[in-house]
């Protein structure tokens, strides 16, 4: 499954750029943060419509960019996608949309990802706290936020 990105600079010479796989759009088009980018270097976004289950709404979200959880070298990859209302603003999601790929075809299986009903990602603690460090160094999570959290037992 291939993805188009769109730039976001109405003035681009490139307009859409290709990413084959889930793998070529993390590895290729991604800066260090994990924004997407359009072939000329500015920010890019991924358009997708989904249909759901209550009544017939559809969740119209702008995804912005990935986070890769896991290792590197290793099959199952969980991942955050950065998901916005509005492709235009960067300064922090409105949704994290969590996924996985998992990567089989070395041993003659095939690339696949989850997400959705009955395909969740399965995080661990050091995901989850990767995930937090991120969010944190990209601005969608303020120290004042994560200050504020109080544990709620039971």
């Amino acid at each position: 499954m291939g993805f188009l990105i769109k730039c976001t600079d109405r003035h681009c010479g490139h307009q859409d750029t290709w990413a084959d796989d889930i793998i070529d759009l993390i590895q290729n088009h991604t800066d260090e943060r994990g924004w997407f980018l359009c072939e000329c270097g500015k920010n890019g976004y991924i358009n997708n419509d989904f249909f759901l289950q209550e009544g017939g709404d559809i969740w119209k979200p702008y995804l912005m960019g990935a986070i890769k959880l896991g290792n590197n070298n290793v099959n199952y990859q969980p991942l955050a996608l950065l998901a916005s209302s509005n492709p235009y603003h960067y300064s922090a999601p409105t949704d994290i949309w969590l996924s996985y790929y998992r990567d089989l075809r070395q041993s003659g299986g095939p690339l696949t990802i989850g997400h959705g009903y009955r395909i969740q990602a399965v995080l661990n603690k050091y995901h989850i706290l990767n995930l937090v460090k991120c969010l944190t160094s990209i601005g969608c999570l303020t120290p004042d936020e994560l200050n504020d959290l109080k544990i709620h037992n039971g």
